[in-house]
């Protein structure tokens, strides 16, 4: 009774957040699974490491990468001699990744770590895998905050959970500790701050968005196109918030640098060794020649490959990303403009990479923190859409979510390894006869839901 009152206290609208948050919550962990991949191993142990020795190098962990089988074939330490996504630099085991995943991740990982109780490499991948998707569910949490700002409370309940189910924010940035999840949670505060702070938010709010942008380039250095644009947007609206709005987000930036400089030698960090590594230097790229895809051959794979394409995988963010100029030129006042900035800019840099497609991973990865702006861009139309673009959107959406739900059951299906290994045969991302969602649905239809593998069902 006492807990049905306290229900009953709560505001409508934060009655929805908790709604958002718990239920994404909870399905993106239903799967007991975590990806497992070597790219978000660093992630996965740095959290330990901060917590027991207080820092952020990985040499605790050298027996547990030796000794641990991946598939049952090859141990961590030869999976990670394949990709160098931990390498040793001046006699220290170092992640080539941003830490930022991993700071974020430190308090989900702290009583765990602290008592012991991690005992096998099973134990850190499901902490993981709790910090990926709770840091995803909160990222929803925030872009419907945002949301209620430009929409009714059902529209923005309604395209939160877009965002949450129909998009990548489920099959990749919350099942496992990718740097998409961290950034999207760090972005999709910063859009709620920014639009506080510009209906003359104070000052601590101003330095709170400063923090959340500066977070988000520690996450994943690729988002300063994002971190740019909402920062130049909360300046213009508030130039006089200026030392709030730079100083914390700078000093930030500052200590990412020196860490990169200091550990890499490189202010670009671990970055430029990757393309080195055996799964890359095959392919002749560095840092200074990965950006040379011609335009159109990169903005057609990233918007409509059936291996990758985002209209493909999340049909729904196609009007949106097809509105946004309309909308920037519309309302030059609003955050429209800064949002066309946001998704343009990251658009057509992923456009310009060699490796648009983002390696093996389900779905279009690379556009994972887009679709927070993309999903803003369609509350801030959907008042002004006819009742039948509604519906359409609303089957698109569906669609999008049994998209994300095969990839969460079956996760790649084993498409990405047969007939080829996608990486060395990228032309894969263009077979219209045998695309990875058809064939994942069916071995979802024939096969059922891959078995868990974390948590008390897993092996």
């Amino acid at each position: 009774m006492m807990a049905r009152l306290r229900l009953s206290a709560l505001s409508p609208t934060l009655k929805r957040w908790l709604a958002i948050v718990i239920g994404a919550f909870v399905l993106y962990n239903a799967n007991g699974r975590e990806l497992g991949l070597s790219d978000t191993l660093p992630a996965t142990l740095l959290p330990a490491s901060l917590v027991l020795e207080g820092n952020l190098a990985l040499d605790e962990f050298r027996d547990l990468l030796a000794t641990t089988s991946v598939d049952g074939m090859n141990s961590l330490t030869q999976q990670l001699e394949w990709t160098y996504a931990v390498r040793e630099i001046d006699g220290e085991l170092r992640s080539s990744y941003p830490v930022g995943a991993a700071l974020l991740a430190t308090p989900v990982y702290a009583l765990p770590a602290a008592f012991g109780w991690l005992k096998s490499y099973d134990d850190y991948r499901l902490l993981a895998k709790i910090s990926a998707s709770l840091m995803v569910a909160l990222s929803a949490g925030f872009l419907f905050l945002a949301l209620t700002r430009v929409a009714s409370l059902d529209v923005s309940v309604l395209l939160s959970a877009v965002y949450a189910l129909g998009t990548s924010a489920w099959t990749i940035a919350s099942q496992a500790l990718w740097q998409h999840g961290p950034a999207m949670l760090c972005l999709a505060a910063a859009l709620w701050l920014a639009l506080r702070v510009g209906e003359r938010g104070s000052t601590f709010e101003a330095a709170l968005l400063s923090t959340a942008l500066g977070l988000a380039l520690i996450c994943r250095l690729q988002d300063f196109v994002a971190v740019a644009a909402i920062g130049v947007y909360a300046l213009v609206r508030r130039p006089r918030r200026w030392a709030a709005l730079l100083l914390p987000g700078a000093a930030l930036a500052a200590w990412l640098f020196f860490y990169n400089e200091r550990i890499f030698h490189d202010l670009r960090g671990g970055y430029p060794a990757l393309y080195q590594s055996p799964a890359h230097a095959w392919r002749g790229l560095e840092a200074g020649n990965v950006f040379t895809l011609p335009l159109h051959e990169g903005l057609a794979g990233v918007l409509l490959s059936p291996g990758k394409g985002l209209f493909v995988y999340a049909p729904v963010m196609a009007l949106p990303l097809a509105l946004l100029p309309v909308l920037a030129l519309r309302e030059r006042r609003s955050l429209a403009p800064y949002l066309l900035v946001w998704v343009f800019g990251t658009l057509f840099m992923l456009a310009k990479n060699q490796l648009w497609w983002g390696g093996t991973c389900y779905g279009p990865r690379y556009m994972s923190e887009s679709m927070i702006a993309l999903t803003f861009a369609l509350g801030m139309a959907w008042p002004g859409l006819p009742s039948s673009v509604r519906v359409v959107l609303v089957v698109l959406a569906v669609f999008g979510v049994f998209v994300q739900v095969v990839g969460v059951l079956t996760w790649e299906c084993g498409w990405h390894i047969s007939p080829k290994w996608l990486d060395f045969a990228p032309e894969r991302l263009w077979d219209w006869h045998d695309p990875e969602i058809a064939r994942c649905s069916k071995a979802l239809f024939s096969s059922g839901p891959r078995s868990p593998d974390i948590g008390p069902f897993g092996h």
